[in-house]
């Protein structure tokens, strides 16, 4: 995740959401609608999605390891590879696999960062996959009438029907072409100035 996430004011956490939420306007306006109808904050359900790196959503499963196994074992989920699409081969060449030496993930670095500091290697996955699960559940969404019910089913309900995991990836896997990391982050660094004006750019 990226630096700063589980800071005690979770500033970075928190921008995340309302960047989630200008996505579900562009990509899911009449789920996006249905939720200012009902005065519905997402966030109450879905900061705790990328706290929890969706194992508060995806309780348990292959949906749940195959998530992860892009969130933590892979260098960059800008390009979704076929570790996440592919169910068998993962591709590690086991003689060659070294188990005595310490795993260091290589982390993408930039510019505007200091050097201790780091944007999220699945900066892009968490928004696809936020996604994918709303556009999946945005038909039963749409019948709720009141806000308990919203949160209701967004705390519990949003994986306990007939959703796939293939489904599942096939929905976020569509939307690498709607979510990109570099809008990800330019719409995160947005995010935080306005929850913290205060905070340099640099």
């Amino acid at each position: 995740m990226p630096s700063g996430y589980f800071n005690q004011n979770l500033l970075v956490a928190r921008a995340d959401q309302l960047v989630l939420r200008q996505y579900v306007a562009e990509v899911l306006p009449k789920l996006d609608a249905k939720l200012a109808e009902l005065e519905v904050d997402l966030d109450m359900s879905s900061l705790h999605w990328f706290l929890s790196a969706f194992a508060g959503v995806l309780t348990g499963g292959e949906a749940l390891y195959r998530t992860w196994d892009v969130i933590f074992c892979l260098n960059s989920s800008s390009e979704m590879p076929n570790h996440f699409t592919q169910r068998k081969n993962l591709g590690i060449d086991i003689p060659n696999f070294n188990l005595s030496a310490p795993v260091t993930p290589t982390l993408p670095t930039t510019p505007e960062l200091p050097e201790h500091e780091h944007d999220g290697t699945s900066s892009p996955f968490l928004f696809q996959l936020s996604l994918a699960l709303l556009k999946l559940n945005e038909s039963a969404i749409l019948t709720l009438d009141s806000p308990a019910a919203c949160y209701s089913y967004f705390n519990s309900s949003m994986t306990n029907h007939a959703i796939t995991v293939d489904q599942l990836i096939q929905a976020a896997e569509a939307l690498r072409t709607s979510v990109k990391r570099s809008d990800v982050l330019e719409r995160r660094k947005a995010a935080v100035k306005l929850l913290d004006p205060s905070r340099n750019d640099s």
